[in-house]
């Protein structure tokens, strides 16, 4: 479950998630962009309770903290996570702050939240619908959850790269710290086409590329809306995909229909977490379905062919060229860097700088806030 991190990072003795907050004012309007898109408005946390699940380093705990909240405790299962994090938080001397050092799943007390916060923690765990019911139970009535997302299609550039890292290295004995140095130049001409990353290049290498998630599973807006139904009311996505053109005074039933109209609308627009380069499309609602499945589909061939079964290549390779069928009508430019990567995958060249596959990159990671019902 959430060890599916911990026994990565404990066993190389790093928490690859800093952040650059040199800039710290930069930072704070990141995050605070971030909450405000999600409608939890950051002056209303003052005095209120709030409870984070994996932290990390702690960057991105600070600028809650800021908040001041009346009560801020935080779940961490990774030993160097938690030293991270308690550091970054001691200048906020006037707030009651609680590390708890525990994985998620044998995280338990009674108390409830108003604000509870699940970022970059949930998706790619081994089971992460059961991690995600056990972090949403901590929400108050009427109180939010925020989870972050990845899709088999917004993940899919990531996807094409980790398997091209499998496939340079595999059959050689190189030690992790060969494998960082060996990718670094090559992935640095990709990352450096993310203009507004604030992630150092090391810590997202290790994380996305070097840690294993061959055993892991991915964790997508559909999902948390189909688990959720019950107890939550999707309230806000980032990026926003939802039009709601009903008028308050007509929603006056206990049920506002909003998580049926976000799925309806999510799978009317996914094709633009394909590619970051272009947005603005629609298609139909059943484009959408064949979408997200071929994307899952990807994540599981990609999950195979880590696991070191490698009859799986040509099976992925086919996927990747049913794809490029359906997603031709709506853009060349991102058929072609699907075309240079699968070629790069198939013939990997740690030397190559073709600027098509280094371009691509999908909207990775989406973000969805919840109203317990």
């Amino acid at each position: 479950m959430s060890n599916a991190f911990v026994s990565f990072y404990e066993k190389n003795g790093v928490s690859p998630v800093a952040q650059d907050i040199s800039n710290l004012k930069m930072h704070y309007n990141r995050r605070r962009n971030l909450l405000s898109t999600l409608g939890v408005t950051p002056i209303l946390l003052e005095g209120k309770s709030i409870l984070e699940f994996g932290p990390g380093s702690g960057h991105n705990s600070i600028f809650l903290a800021s908040l001041k909240p009346k009560n801020f405790e935080l779940v961490e299962g990774n030993s160097k996570g938690i030293n991270d994090t308690k550091v970054m938080l001691e200048p906020f001397v006037d707030i009651n702050i609680k590390l708890h050092h525990s994985f998620f799943e044998d995280f338990k007390i009674t108390k409830k939240f108003d604000l509870v916060w699940a970022e970059g923690c949930v998706p790619h765990q081994t089971e992460p619908l059961l991690i995600a019911k056990h972090i949403s139970s901590y929400t108050k009535q009427g109180g939010v959850v925020v989870f972050s997302f990845n899709t088999g299609i917004s993940y899919l550039s990531e996807i094409m790269r980790r398997i091209f890292t499998y496939q340079s290295f595999k059959n050689k004995n190189y030690s992790f710290t060969e494998k960082l140095n060996l990718i670094k130049p090559f992935i640095s001409n990709h990352l450096k086409n993310l203009k507004s990353m604030s992630r150092y290049y090391d810590d997202w290498i290790i994380d996305s590329l070097l840690q294993p998630l061959n055993l892991t599973k991915l964790f997508t807006i559909p999902d948390a809306i189909h688990l959720l139904k019950d107890t939550h009311n999707i309230l806000l996505t980032s990026p926003k995909f939802v039009q709601d053109w009903r008028w308050y005074k007509d929603m006056v039933h206990d049920d506002p229909k909003t998580n049926e109209m976000t799925l309806n609308s999510y799978y009317k627009s996914n094709l633009n977490l394909l590619d970051f380069r272009f947005c603005d499309y629609t298609h139909s609602y059943e484009f959408g379905v064949k979408l997200e499945n071929i994307g899952l589909k990807c994540w599981k061939l990609m999950c195979q062919i880590e696991n070191g079964d490698e009859a799986m290549l040509p099976v992925f390779n086919d996927t990747i060229k049913e794809l490029i069928k359906i997603v031709k009508p709506y853009s060349q430019e991102t058929v072609k860097s699907l075309v240079v990567s699968m070629d790069l995958i198939n013939k990997p060249n740690l030397n190559s700088t073709n600027d098509s596959f280094a371009q691509w990159w999908g909207r990775g990671q989406q973000y969805a806030s919840f109203i317990c019902k």
